[in-house]
């Protein structure tokens, strides 16, 4: 990884309670803050689960991951595109990850693909170069939203329901290991109501303050877990490469 050395925690921080979203609107609007906390929790979860050996960031952007998977692992590559609009200062390739990697086979333990998977306008290449530079027995780690806005664009292009993302697995060859919703009905509409407000700095950290009180309490947590089959605010995904590492 580049600049490893220049690293700050930006639209992730880590606090008492672990990975959490940051409070610095310049890294992520008082609008998103609450998605961004459900996401930092499932992959810091799903990191220190699964994440080991040589790592393959893709879509790195500003590497917001960084500190979770640097005491996991043993080398690390971060890729992204000139396009990017995020700083990618420390990627190590710069290419169009859906046009090829331009990586060694059997390459990596661990490819982190956290919040991409919906920027890449033809993905099915992409999961084919994963399978390949992933070792036997290596673990690709993915995040996409899924009941989530426009953002990013014009490079917005997808939402993926669980089977389509099981599907792509599927059809290269990997094998699912962890595949479930984060955020159900309720965290969807707190989202919602949050991004009207978020052009009111006031109202959109009031709002924030409020949500976490809410999805909080019992009553509601219950009720997002059984909705979140049916409204999912976004899915975490593990698959790994069949054979022995």
């Amino acid at each position: 990884m580049k600049n490893q050395d220049n690293w700050r925690p930006t639209k992730y921080v880590t606090t008492r309670r672990g990975l959490r979203a940051s409070a610095d609107p310049r890294e992520v609007s008082a609008g998103s803050r609450l998605t961004a906390d459900l996401q930092a929790q499932a992959y810091e979860k799903a990191l220190k689960t699964h994440c080991r050996g040589a790592v393959l960031d893709l879509g790195c952007g500003k590497a917001p991951l960084y500190s979770v998977y640097k005491p996991l692992a043993s080398s690390i590559c971060c890729v992204d595109w000139e396009e990017s609009c995020h700083d990618i200062s420390h990627a190590d390739v710069r290419c169009d990850i859906g046009a090829g990697l331009p990586l060694a086979s059997e390459q990596f333990h661990t490819v982190v693909l956290t919040d991409v998977l919906e920027h890449v306008a033809h993905p099915a290449p992409l999961w084919s170069e994963i399978y390949r530079v992933l070792q036997p027995a290596g673990k690709v780690i993915l995040g996409v939203p899924f009941l989530y806005w426009v953002h990013e664009e014009p490079h917005d292009y997808h939402r993926y329901t669980r089977y389509k993302l099981a599907g792509f697995c599927e059809n290269v060859g990997l094998e699912v290991v962890l595949l479930e919703p984060y955020g159900g009905a309720l965290e969807v509409v707190l989202d919602i109501v949050a991004k009207h407000l978020s052009a009111w700095t006031v109202s959109g950290r009031a709002w924030y303050r409020f949500s976490r009180l809410v999805v909080g309490l019992r009553p509601w947590r219950s009720l997002s877990r059984r909705t979140m089959e049916k409204f999912p605010l976004g899915y975490l995904l593990v698959a790994v490469k069949p054979g022995a590492s």
